[in-house]
């Protein structure tokens, strides 16, 4: 499978790995799953997505994807993308891992998102299971999210906070959460409400 836009509901299955030369692959209809199938998308100079999605009920899996550390070049970026599923994908080295903007209902789940700007920039109305997110500046950053569910989550040895709560991300329940040798473990800065079952979080420089 080559660059190109997925514009016809259906499976699409990768057989290669991909160098792309702007966005990779762009998802532009609903009920549209892409499985890259262990393959990679590797581009190290491009600051654009290398997979974006605008579609409700959209999956992606099975993905490993490095874009740039410049503005713009996230792994997996979803605007709008409710109801989507997002599996077992390795997503490092890149400004952002995995980012959500206005995308909600959606599950996120077995993916690693490490050397990072940031790891995971979330919205609201999420699950996010069972998640690596180390060395990155920040691990799972939140900015104006609340009512997500984070269960099983590992986010260590980054170089800010492991995960951050920021602007009013208020009602989050966050469960078994691993979060050492960070600069701060688990911050809430203007957010209220949040709920924390089973913290491990030492070694933090604050």
């Amino acid at each position: 499978y080559r660059c190109g836009t997925l514009d016809s509901p259906g499976v699409y299955n990768m057989n290669q790995s991909i160098i792309p030369a702007t966005i990779c692959i762009n998802i532009t209809n609903q009920n549209v799953t892409l499985n890259c199938a262990g393959y990679s998308i590797t581009k190290t100079t491009v600051a654009k997505p290398g997979i974006y999605s605008n579609q409700i009920n959209t999956t992606i899996k099975n993905c490993n994807v490095t874009m740039a550390y410049n503005a713009g070049a996230v792994g997996i970026s979803l605007f709008n993308a409710n109801n989507s599923y997002v599996f077992n994908n390795t997503l490092n080295s890149q400004t952002k891992g995995l980012y959500l903007s206005q995308t909600f209902n959606t599950l996120i789940t077995d993916n690693i998102a490490n050397t990072n700007t940031r790891g995971i920039e979330f919205s609201s109305n999420n699950t996010l299971q069972n998640i690596t997110s180390n060395y990155n500046n920040y691990g799972i950053y939140f900015d104006s999210s609340s009512n997500n569910l984070l269960v099983n989550i590992t986010s260590n040895y980054n170089n800010f906070d492991g995960i951050y709560f920021v602007t009013s991300s208020s009602n989050n329940t966050l469960q078994n959460i691993i979060s050492n040798s960070n600069y701060l473990g688990i911050e809430f800065s203007s957010s209220s409400n949040n709920t924390l079952q089973n913290i491990t979080s030492y070694y933090n420089t604050y």
